[in-house]
């Protein structure tokens, strides 16, 4: 059995989802016949977890220089309108480095700030209905 059919009877994936990762061996415009063979490649390996160990850190002027353990460096900026904090460079440095880049860290917090915002907001409607019903409570009693 060929390992793309293994794969794909095997591994869950839907066929949308392989042919996202198809690529043609040949363009239709290098031959007179329509080619429809295709490679697919797949990454076996699973994604390692950067090492966030610090092995270095430069400051220097308005940017911070962070080396890891892992061979890995990222470069914080602080805004022009801020004071400068190492603790605060080298933080950034490290959830930069763990989340791949200061968007995606952004996205996650975003991402949980609105359940737990969502919350909040179940929480105080919840406060305003009992509220409401002891207002109707001791209306009726007076």
């Amino acid at each position: 059995m060929p390992y793309s059919s293994w794969l794909y009877e095997n591994s869950g994936l839907t066929f949308e989802d392989l042919a996202g990762w198809l690529k043609p061996t040949k363009s239709h415009e290098e031959s007179n016949k329509p080619d429809l063979s295709c490679t697919l490649t797949v990454s076996t390996k699973p994604k390692k977890q950067p090492d966030v160990r610090i092995k270095r850190i430069i400051p220097s002027g308005p940017a911070t220089v962070v080396f890891f353990m892992d061979g890995d460096k990222v470069v914080v900026k602080k805004p022009d309108d801020k004071e400068y904090d190492i603790y605060e460079a080298v933080s950034a440095a490290i959830a930069i480095h763990l989340y791949g880049s200061n968007s995606q860290f952004k996205k996650a917090i975003e991402r949980h700030m609105d359940d737990y915002l969502k919350a909040e907001a179940a929480k105080k409607k919840e406060e305003v209905k009992k509220a409401n019903k002891q207002a109707q409570k001791a209306k009726k009693k007076r």
